[in-house]
C-alpha cells in the first residue's frame, strides 16, 4: 500500500488554532463559504491536533450560536463604530474573541492579548487600540454579571 502524502503545516498551540480560526471567520464574513466547510477544508489541508480543532470548533460553535448576543455586544462597547462599517478582519476578530471570553475556558487576559496582537500584526495602524478597547469594556460587562451598570464608558475612537 503507498505512504500517502503528509499534511500540509503544523498548526502550532492556541496561537495557530486562533490564526486559523480568524482566517475562516474572515473568509467567510466576505461571503465566501460557511464557516464549517472551510474549517473542514482546513483541517484536511493542516496538521492539526484533536484538541486545537476541539478549541476552535467550540469557539466557532458558540460565535454561532449567539451570533446576535455577540454582536450586540461589540455595538454596545464600541457604539460609534457600526458594525457594518468595521474592517471585515477587525470585526472576525472582535466576533472571535468575545466569543472566547464568552466560552470562559481561556483566562480574558490572555483571549484579549492574543486578540490585540492579531489585531497588531493584521489590522491597520489603530486596530490594536481600537481591539483592546473593546474587548476591555465587553470584558467588564461580562465580570459585573447580567443586568448591572457598564463598569467604564463605551470606545469611542479607534
Amino acid at each position: 500500500m503507498p505512504d500517502l502524502p503528509p499534511k500540509g503545516p503544523r498548526l502550532h498551540g492556541r496561537r495557530g488554532a486562533r490564526e486559523l480560526l480568524l482566517q475562516v471567520l474572515y473568509e467567510a464574513d466576505l461571503g465566501r463559504r460557511l464557516p464549517d466547510a472551510l474549517l473542514s477544508e482546513r483541517a484536511d489541508e493542516m496538521e492539526i491536533a484533536p484538541d486545537q480543532l476541539k478549541f476552535i470548533r467550540s469557539v466557532s460553535d458558540l460565535l454561532h450560536a449567539t451570533i446576535d448576543e455577540i454582536d450586540r455586544k461589540i455595538t454596545t462597547a464600541a457604539p460609534r463604530r457600526p458594525l457594518a462599517q468595521l474592517a471585515p478582519l477587525d470585526r472576525a476578530l472582535l466576533r472571535m474573541a468575545v466569543a472566547e471570553l464568552l466560552v470562559a475556558a481561556t483566562p480574558a487576559a490572555v483571549a484579549i492579548d492574543e486578540a490585540v496582537e492579531m489585531a497588531k500584526r493584521y489590522g491597520v495602524e489603530s486596530s490594536g487600540r481600537f481591539v483592546n478597547g473593546v474587548l476591555g469594556t465587553i470584558q467588564r460587562e461580562i465580570e459585573a454579571g447580567p443586568g448591572a451598570a457598564p463598569a467604564l464608558e463605551p470606545v469611542t475612537n479607534g
